[in-house]
């Protein structure tokens, strides 16, 4: 795992900005269906997050059984 500089990219919602992006664009261009992120910086949580379908089969009109 790689340490990163929170200073390389500003404040914490700047990297939570780039975080969400990141994973809103990779799910709307069906390469996710959904992701829980966490991020912890010198050992203090800054973001976590779940996105994503709950259901996939049931938002692309399949059936669950």
């Amino acid at each position: 795992m790689s340490k990163y500089v929170l200073n390389k990219v500003g404040t914490v919602a700047d990297l939570e900005v780039h975080i969400e992006e990141a994973i809103n664009r990779t799910i709307d261009e069906k390469r996710l269906v959904g992701a829980g992120v966490r991020v912890a910086l010198n050992e203090a949580q800054y973001y976590s997050c779940a996105a994503g379908c709950p259901d996939r089969e049931q938002k692309s009109g399949g059936t669950s059984q």
